[in-house]
C-alpha cells in the first residue's frame, strides 16, 4: 500500500514519488519525503482521495500550506490514505 507525491517541474518535467503507506502519515510528511518545495514550486497543494466504493468519485481535499507551516494549524494535514495522491 503506497501513496504518491506528484510535482510539476515548472518547465522541467512531472515528478512523480511512492512512498509506503505506514498508518500515520500526513502532508507535511509527504511533502518533507521529498525534501520540501522548491523555491519556485506553487503552494497550492491537494490531495486526490480515490473513491472507496467501486465506481466512486475522488475526493479532492485542499490544503492550506501557510496555515499548515506559518501558523501551526493541522485542520489541513491530511492523514494519508493507501492510494492518495499528493500534488
Amino acid at each position: 500500500k503506497h501513496y504518491y507525491v506528484i510535482t510539476q517541474g515548472a518547465g522541467t518535467g512531472d515528478g512523480v514519488f511512492r512512498f509506503p503507506v505506514t498508518g500515520n502519515e500526513t502532508v507535511l510528511d509527504a511533502i518533507s519525503q521529498i525534501e520540501g518545495l522548491g523555491p519556485v514550486s506553487s503552494k497550492r497543494i491537494w490531495v486526490a482521495r480515490p473513491g472507496r466504493s467501486r465506481g466512486g468519485c475522488d475526493q479532492l481535499l485542499d490544503v492550506d500550506w501557510n496555515g499548515i507551516t506559518q501558523y501551526g494549524n493541522t485542520c489541513t494535514n491530511y492523514q494519508l490514505m493507501p492510494g492518495d495522491r499528493v500534488y
